[in-house]
């Protein structure tokens, strides 16, 4: 199943992210990186989903992103 999760570089999207990756989930995350939320915690919870061989990540603005036309994932927790 793969699972999508928009701001997964977040305090809660990177935890909700984790926990699915070791339930052994397919997650792919979706996150802008802007300076809304300290760009260097963000930089650190992305470097800790990349090291899950079932983690794969976008730099995107969900605002003009066509990730859910090309991933079709199964289910989408919408954090951004």
């Amino acid at each position: 199943m793969i699972v999508l999760i928009t701001g997964c570089c977040g305090f809660i999207g990177s935890h909700v992210s984790i926990r699915l990756l070791e339930l052994k989930y397919d997650v792919v995350g979706v996150d802008v990186m802007n300076d809304y939320y300290d760009v260097k915690i963000k930089e650190n919870n992305k470097k800790i989903l990349m090291e899950y061989n079932n983690f794969k990540f976008y730099k995107e603005d969900l605002v003009n992103s066509d990730i859910v036309d090309r991933i079709k994932p199964d289910k989408i927790i919408h954090l951004a």
